[in-house]
């Protein structure tokens, strides 16, 4: 297991590396004299409050069937961060805290329960990759908590270390991956990586359209 982490490890790294390399924030042309240190005072100035994973609220139900309390639930999401210093500390890195929560709620039944609670805190350090004037991307160092908040054979938690990179294509693409090691006691949740892996990746598209 420990030989397949270092290869997974390698080949994002290797990855990120190659789309960063490549790949720049483009300028507009009234920006003049940007260097790293201005990157870094504009990120200072920005606010500490913003949105960190997706936000949602959906339904779902069944195809061709009534909505009822056996086939249909809401699900959303709540996910923000909220940074604490500016790039103050070494290696002028950032120090966020982190905040998501799930939800599976059957608004269908009367009671109108939730069906599953997620917890994931979290508190890391954050650093820009600035080359050459560009910015072309963000490395996390992230110790993370995770938890459907009961206790004895219920229990769903377990923690993990994790590091993330995000590469900036241009303006409107943005490649991101994410890598975590667990940190899991007793015996009850041994298997969870079963069901949540050990890495996720994927890509983030913005539309010029307003």
């Amino acid at each position: 297991m420990a030989l397949v982490h270092r290869h997974i490890i390698v080949l994002v790294v290797s990855l990120l590396s190659t789309l960063a390399m490549t790949g720049q924030i483009l300028h507009t042309p009234h920006q003049e004299k940007i260097n790293a240190d201005s990157i870094r005072a504009d990120f200072d100035s920005r606010p500490y409050f913003g949105l960190y994973k997706d936000n949602y609220f959906t339904v779902g139900t069944a195809v061709n069937q009534k909505p009822s309390q056996y086939n249909s639930d809401v699900k959303f999401q709540v996910s923000f961060s909220q940074r604490l210093t500016r790039s103050v500390l070494p290696l002028h890195s950032y120090l966020f805290l982190y905040y998501s929560q799930k939800a599976f709620w059957n608004v269908f039944e009367e009671s109108l329960p939730f069906h599953d609670l997620n917890f994931n805190p979290g508190i890391g350090l954050s650093k820009l990759v600035i080359m050459k004037g560009n910015l072309i991307g963000k490395l996390t160092l992230l110790l993370e908590h995770e938890s459907n908040g009961r206790d004895g054979e219920a229990s769903r938690s377990w923690n993990k270390i994790s590091l993330s990179a995000a590469a900036f294509i241009d303006p409107q693409l943005m490649v991101h991956a994410k890598y975590w090691i667990p940190i899991i006691d007793g015996q009850q949740n041994r298997d969870i990586l079963k069901y949540s892996g050990i890495y996720q990746a994927g890509f983030q598209a913005i539309s010029t359209n307003k």
